[in-house]
């Protein structure tokens, strides 16, 4: 049976989400001001300025202002495929809206997190979220619950999960292989990347429109939950827990 040390989540669809007042992203304002919309894929859009693997941000996204140069220009890139022409003005829109957005916890979140601490894991973030999300996010959650032992964002790495990056930053704060659970939403960099690194994987499904993974022959997918009671009662089922708390990873 599984013996967890740490529980590491990722950040969006899992711990929490856009706010409502909030654009998600610049690729939304391309997306919304193109006089060729119908024939752009959002998502595509998001792709551009995202990065796929991230392998191609490694030299560029050491600090917070490397990471805003970089974006600006995939930014500008991204305009010209949209056929914006008043870019300046739609580039001040683009940051603004990225500046200024804001990200709202799951209600559950923060007892989730608490029990769970309560019970002797420990916690953590993965995330291929950019600074601005990362910053909004910690003072969301305050102190009101214990401090995660680490918080991995591509920004810092310069690597997007599923890059092997990511998971071997998991290692440098003491989430090892084998000991450690990820929680996330997406197949690729929350499920199948860690498997393939060593990691257990469960799947939060908080909405119905995201795709269900299927690794049913993988020791060490837990298969899926969808909030944070039915993640408690899986660890609990796993992790085959006494009447005793749980301490110090024992």
């Amino acid at each position: 049976m599984p013996a967890f040390e740490v529980i590491v989540f990722d950040l969006f669809q899992t711990l929490c989400h856009w706010s409502s007042n909030s654009v998600p992203s610049a690729a939304h304002v391309v997306w919304a001001r193109s006089p060729i919309q119908e024939k752009l894929c959002l998502a595509e859009l998001i792709a551009l300025i995202d990065g796929t693997d991230g392998e191609e941000l490694a030299p560029q996204a050491l600090n917070d202002e490397t990471f805003w140069t970089l974006r600006r220009n995939r930014i500008i890139t991204t305009m010209n495929i949209a056929k914006i022409e008043n870019q300046r003005s739609i580039l001040k829109l683009c940051e603004k809206a990225e500046r200024h957005r804001n990200v709202t916890l799951y209600n559950d979140v923060i007892p989730m997190i608490y029990t769970l601490t309560q019970l002797g894991f420990k916690w953590a973030v993965c995330s291929n979220s950019s600074p601005d999300v990362i910053e909004k996010f910690v003072n969301k959650i305050g102190t009101s619950i214990p401090a995660p032992i680490g918080i991995i964002s591509s920004s810092r790495v310069g690597a997007l999960k599923p890059n092997e990056r990511m998971y071997r930053e998991l290692k440098q704060i003491g989430a090892e292989p084998n000991q450690t659970l990820f929680v996330g939403d997406r197949i690729e960099p929350d499920i199948l990347g860690p498997l393939r690194h060593g990691y257990w994987a469960l799947q939060m499904i908080r909405h119905d429109d995201i795709p269900r993974a299927v690794a049913p022959e993988h020791p060490y997918f837990l298969g899926q939950v969808n909030n944070a009671d039915t993640l408690l009662a899986r660890v609990l089922e796993v992790c085959e827990f006494s009447n005793e708390p749980r301490r110090n990873g024992t």
